[in-house]
């Protein structure tokens, strides 16, 4: 099978610049624009992240300082109302306590 070779494209002949030399500068502000748009994304990232690390960073009570909160809490639920308002007063306040624990927002996903 014979190959054929591609025919060399002669070159022209007059003295004409690249494309490119006909192309307008890029002007400095359209650089400074892209800059403060980085910024402008960057910024709100980085405080969020800094604040999220900051708070989980932070030191929280110990367990027991919640645990004997929330029996003092428990001891003083009266005992004369209906089984059902007890046992809401019992459920409310270690929601809570498990909420101070563990920072789990267990009030607002149980039924």
């Amino acid at each position: 099978m014979p190959t054929e070779e591609t025919p060399e494209i002669p070159s022209l002949p007059y003295d004409i610049d690249p494309p490119e030399s006909f192309l307008p500068g890029t002007p400095w502000w359209v650089y400074a624009l892209y800059g403060l748009l980085i910024l402008a994304i960057l910024t709100p990232l980085v405080l969020f992240l800094w604040k999220k690390l900051r708070e989980s960073s932070s030191p929280a009570l110990p367990a027991k300082n919640h645990l004997s909160q929330a029996t003092v809490e428990l001891g003083k639920i009266e005992t004369d109302g209906t089984t059902g308002e007890v046992a809401t007063q019992c459920s409310l306040i270690l929601r809570d306590c498990l909420f101070k624990i563990y920072r789990e927002p267990v009030l607002f996903e149980t039924d």
